[in-house]
């Protein structure tokens, strides 16, 4: 053949080698056909590339590209081939970057050009963006099905320029009739695939429960049926609806009876809605609602049921019943008034409780608005909340007002308002709960006053009063609180119990923290006194008295009183320095009186000793001498008047020799302690004068005692010493 065509001239060459492409281009495409045809919808992705490369390869070009479309237009996948030294085009926007040949494009036309010179002036942005690719040539054929655009698939050559001769146009176009007719079957199938899934996934995921039937039998049914009746498939399938529903239904029918009756005219094309009840596969009795409709299923006709259980709604619907009933009860028995009024405020309806609150009989009150019975001066507050709440939201705050009785008298209600609307949603009244508050109100005066009486005896009490949590902050602490411990309330308030423990003697701290936490944790009384650090850094005492107690909230709190008993304690102390002090003297003068009583006797003792001495000095000296003076004889001598002196001298002086002598013995330190005995000063007296300790002083006592050699003897010393003075 070769040879042949050696022989042959150059112009019939050409065009046997034109034809021979065109050949081998149309098997190319008659193979790719056959290939498409054939292809599952799932198959066809796969192939898509392999079909660009064949393609491409034959046209000498370096890429090839296949790209799906929604109906506006946009990318919604894509396929690309090309050749392997070269990188994948990057994915452009064609509105945006190629706005000539994507205008074209989506005119159903052919984009091509063999040189970027061939594209026209409007085309400026395609030429720069295709020329910053390296795209030499291009070709770009819609895909198209049915008159419907399913996107494009287009031709580029990299190194070198070609033409797009007209068969090969048209060679291609064939072939993108193929790939859209396989890219349509594929779309086909996935519409197709979805709308069986999602038909199925309504069957299986149906609240209700759905059968087919053929005649009376059950042919089908979804996954809420075996649910409903509590039973498997194969337990339905081949039953019939009377083999799950009892002898006769509530109204009294027989079931078979009237429920081929339903069947017989939902055949004839008459859609049948019914109650009924049906059985469990275990009994038990529950009432549903039918839909039964005629379907073809091939050309047969069918019936699909449609069943709800409405045995929760059967039951709410009883419920409504009973509640209403309980409502009308409440309605008449309600302590509370209750007035339905329309929208120029005449009162429809009222309560008992309503008409007992204002004094008017039921046909009375029919023939007055809301208005006649509110005082005037609450009539533009009263539209005000209309106005601005009810109307707005469809429901008021609770509010407060008047109303005036048939007699007259005024008395205080608190109300909610609301809005009333018809069955298409327009407004067309008011209904509001109507409560007295007569007696609220006295008790709220009442309290207010005691409060008032409470707040002024907080503050003007000396003591302070205080309230705080269990967290230890302060959630109340009267005004005076600076004048007691020099902080204002909104230092407590700030620093909370730090301000207490933090200020607490050292020697009391445990103490008080103990009896705290017990006053918190077991409800136990706080009652303690203990000494604080004023602001102004000296110590005062506190009494703290505290108990549990809870707020209207439900917290717990603790509230007590603090008093200053700094003087109190001063003077109890005082008090006890001088019980003491009168105790020790009344111990020293009991001492005293003890000791001059037996000075005393000892006294009385000396005394009868000195007088047994004197009479016996008499007796025996003085009385002879007596004797001898009575005589007058002249026997008295000079020597019996110096033993009458010296007699005389020894009676007076011999004690008090005795002593002196004594005296004598004592040092300066002792004989200061014995002034200050005999001035009669006490021994803690003499230690601070004398500036010497307690133990010295009564020391010195034993030595002075025994020194004056009255050890012994039960004998005061500050007496003694007086006595000798």
């Amino acid at each position: 053949m070769g040879k042949i065509q050696n022989k042959m001239p150059a112009g019939n060459a050409q065009r046997e080698g034109v034809l021979c492409e065109r050949i081998e281009f149309e098997q190319l495409i008659s193979n790719l056909a056959s290939t498409f045809i054939h292809l599952s919808p799932d198959q066809v992705d796969g192939k898509i590339e392999d079909a660009l490369g064949q393609i491409a390869t034959f046209l000498n070009a370096e890429r090839g590209t296949l790209t799906q479309r929604d109906k506006t237009g946009k990318p919604t996948a894509r396929h690309s081939w090309n050749v392997a030294e070269l990188p994948e085009l990057p994915r452009i926007d064609p509105e945006e970057f190629f706005p000539y040949g994507n205008a074209k494009i989506m005119a159903g036309e052919i984009y091509k050009f063999s040189r970027l010179e061939d594209l026209p002036p409007e085309a400026e942005l395609d030429r720069r963006t295709m020329a910053e690719l390296g795209i030499k040539s291009h070709i770009t054929i819609p895909l198209t099905a049915g008159g419907v655009p399913l996107g494009t698939f287009s031709f580029s050559t990299m190194r070198k320029e070609r033409a797009w001769p007209t068969d090969q146009v048209a060679c291609l176009q064939l072939v993108g009739t193929i790939l859209a007719g396989a890219l349509a079957r594929k779309q086909a199938d996935a519409v197709l695939r979805t709308s069986e899934a999602r038909y199925r996934t309504l069957f299986e995921s149906a609240n209700d429960a759905i059968f087919l039937m053929l005649g009376e039998d059950f042919i089908e049914c979804n996954m809420q049926t075996c649910v409903m009746f509590g039973c498997s498939h194969d337990q339905i399938l081949g039953k019939t609806p009377f083999d799950f529903s009892p002898p006769t239904q509530p109204d009294g029918s027989d079931s078979r009876e009237k429920g081929s009756g339903k069947i017989i005219a939902a055949l004839k094309g008459e859609p049948q809605f019914f109650e009924w009840q049906h059985y469990r596969y275990d009994g038990t009795t529950f009432d549903v609602e039918v839909s039964l409709n005629r379907v073809y299923w091939g050309e047969q006709p069918h019936l699909l049921a449609v069943v709800r259980n409405i045995t929760e709604r059967k039951q709410a619907e009883e419920n409504l019943i009973r509640s209403e009933k309980r409502y009308r009860e409440l309605y008449e028995g309600s302590r509370d008034g209750f007035g339905l009024v329309d929208l120029e405020g005449t009162l429809i309806a009222t309560n008992l409780s309503l008409q007992n609150m204002l004094g008017y009989t039921k046909d009375e009150i029919k023939r007055m608005t809301f208005r006649d019975i509110t005082p005037e001066k609450w009539h533009a507050h009263e539209e005000r909340i209309l106005r601005e709440q009810v109307q707005i939201r469809g429901y008021s705050d609770v509010y407060a007002k008047e109303y005036r009785r048939k007699d007259g008298t005024i008395f205080p209600v608190e109300l909610r308002t609301y809005l009333v609307r018809d069955a298409h949603g327009a407004p067309n009244g008011y209904w509001a709960f109507v409560r007295n508050i007569t007696d609220r109100k006295r008790a709220e005066d009442a309290l207010r006053e005691s409060e008032e009486k409470y707040r002024s005896l907080v503050t003007t009490i000396p003591d302070v009063v205080w309230t705080t949590d269990n967290d230890g902050n302060t959630t109340y602490i009267s005004p005076n609180v600076e004048r007691v411990f020099g902080f204002t309330p909104a230092d407590v308030y700030e620093q909370g119990g730090a301000i207490w423990f933090g200020r607490i003697h050292p020697d009391d701290v445990a103490y008080v923290k103990a009896a705290y936490e017990a006053s918190t944790e077991d409800g136990a009384l706080f009652d303690v006194e203990y000494r604080l650090r004023h602001r102004n850094g000296h110590w005062i005492w506190l009494h703290h008295r505290a108990v549990k107690t809870t707020n209207k909230a439900g917290q717990e709190l603790v509230s007590g009183i603090s008093s200053d008993i700094t003087e109190r304690i001063q003077i109890q102390a005082e008090l006890q320095e001088l019980t003491e002090q009168l105790t020790a003297e009344r111990q020293e003068l009991k001492e005293k009186n003890i000791t001059l009583q037996q000075i005393l006797a000892h006294l009385e003792q000396e005394k009868a000793h000195y007088k047994d001495e004197i009479c016996s000095s008499v007796e025996n000296l003085l009385v002879p001498i007596i004797q001898k003076l009575k005589q007058g004889d002249g026997s008295l001598k000079l020597k019996d008047i110096d033993v009458l002196e010296n007699t005389l001298s020894a009676i007076i002086e011999k004690d008090l020799d005795e002593y002196k002598n004594n005296l004598k013995k004592l040092t300066p330190r002792e004989l200061d302690v014995c002034k200050l005995i005999k001035a009669g000063q006490s021994s803690k007296e003499i230690a601070d004068s004398l500036n010497i300790s307690l133990p010295t002083v009564h020391k010195h006592r034993e030595i002075i005692r025994r020194k004056l050699q009255i050890t012994n003897k039960s004998i005061n010393l500050g007496a003694y010493l007086r006595s000798r003075s």
